[in-house]
């Protein structure tokens, strides 16, 4: 990064709304790759501040599979894991949803469909 660069980049990184570790940036090359990647970092930012201040759905989703009523919310024996379950008590496959800690996690993952 030419000193002019490093110059532009800690003028706009000053402004930002945004911390890294110091030094963990890339080497920028343009003044137009310094403006890319402020603009991704503002973004990312602003996505991760709204996820945060959504409230958690309490409730599972349908079921993907057979689209019955929600679920409901069980723990492993085991290891006292949360997941959503399609119970075939109310109509539902037995579909079984990923495992958390965390009740509200297991419903979250549930809704999400892709266990993330």
């Amino acid at each position: 990064m030419t000193d002019e660069i490093k110059r532009y980049f800690l003028e706009r990184y000053e402004k930002a709304s945004f911390r890294v570790v110091p030094g963990h940036w890339p080497d920028f090359e343009s003044r137009e790759a310094v403006d890319r990647w402020i603009e991704a970092m503002e973004a990312t930012l602003k996505v991760a501040q709204e996820e945060i201040r959504q409230e958690p759905k309490s409730t599972p989703d349908r079921c993907p599979f057979c689209g019955a009523k929600a679920g409901r919310i069980a723990r492993s024996f085991s290891d006292s894991k949360y997941y959503v379950l399609c119970s075939p008590r109310r109509g539902g496959c037995s579909a079984k949803g990923p495992e958390r800690t965390m009740k509200e996690s297991a419903i979250r993952a549930w809704n999400r469909r892709n266990g993330t």
